[in-house]
């Protein structure tokens, strides 16, 4: 009879994992940070997807001049410079 074995989610989620994940933390970014010294908006989450998300739609609609006529490369590096760019917030 052979042992039986723990599936690899047990093993990962086990408290004495080495590979257990670190708590998401949360950051902030603003248009401050990236150059626009006149404009307030800020977002932050935990999830790096929704800021940038924020931000994109946040720039279509206020910096219409800068985001609108982005090509797809532009907005990847746009992307990385936002990542580049967060701060995490002390809780």
């Amino acid at each position: 009879m052979k042992p039986a074995i723990a599936p690899v989610a047990d093993f990962y989620s086990h408290p004495f994992s080495l590979y257990r994940k670190e708590p998401a933390m949360k950051k902030s970014l603003s248009c401050q940070d990236l150059g626009a010294a006149a404009c307030s908006f800020e977002a932050s989450s935990e999830n790096l997807d929704e800021i940038t998300d924020a931000f994109f739609a946040h720039g279509k609609k206020y910096h219409p001049e800068e985001f609108l006529s982005m090509t797809e490369q532009q907005e990847t590096d746009m992307a990385a410079m936002m990542e580049d760019r967060m701060k995490v917030m002390s809780s």
